[in-house]
């Protein structure tokens, strides 16, 4: 099935100097992010003719790290605790697996938020994965799809945990507002993980338990 991509114009006054463009002219999906993540940085960029972008090409990508001190085995059995996500990611109410067994290759679980009242769910698939080592999974909503991957590396009785993200909005208003959040994202991914690691740290693998 050939997908439909919807196209936005942009229009800005032209100078003496900006080269006259057919107003026709398509730009290729990296020239336009850049265009775009720069005026977003406040920089000044004029173009004298109208300009069509895709934004089917528009994703997030990033990563965020943290060594915790506990062992490998411990950090692992905290992430596939199903009671513990809640407690550290945000908005997060619930998780439960749906099928399959949780942490391994073929598993799906449903995530519950409530953003401010708003509720809605995620389906998490397990697609790869490493016991203890490395885990990959696609999570995917009414509003974006993502793929999720953790590395866990010992490093001499601690742990380096990894989180790669990358993904994408399905909704064209979102996919225009992925350009100007990237880096509150980011800094959430790392809140969370900061969060994991001191529950980690504090109540080993069950963060339910009495300190």
């Amino acid at each position: 099935m050939m997908a439909y991509v919807r196209t936005l114009s942009i229009r800005k006054k032209s100078s003496a100097s900006d080269p006259i463009k057919p107003a026709n002219q398509r730009v290729e999906p990296n020239a336009t992010k850049l265009f775009l993540t720069e005026k977003s940085r406040g920089a000044s960029l004029r173009y004298s003719a109208g300009i069509h972008f895709s934004t089917e090409a528009i994703m997030i990508k990033f990563t965020v790290q943290k060594v915790i001190n506990a062992p490998t085995d411990v950090v692992a059995r905290a992430m596939d605790n199903a009671e513990n996500a809640p407690l550290w990611q945000t908005d997060l109410e619930g998780f439960e697996v749906v099928s399959g067994d949780s942490g391994l290759v073929g598993a799906i679980g449903r995530l519950h938020y409530n953003q401010k009242g708003r509720k809605y769910a995620m389906e998490d698939r397990m697609l790869e994965c490493e016991p203890g080592k490395r885990y990959l999974s696609e999570v995917s909503g009414d509003a974006l799809t993502a793929r999720v991957e953790t590395t866990l590396e010992s490093e001499n009785g601690r742990t380096k945990m990894t989180i790669k993200w990358e993904g994408s909005a399905k909704m064209l208003a979102l996919k225009m507002l992925f350009l100007f959040i990237r880096s509150r994202m980011v800094r959430q991914a790392q809140r969370e993980l900061d969060t994991f690691a001191g529950l980690v740290e504090t109540r080993g693998s069950d963060f339910n338990r009495a300190v």
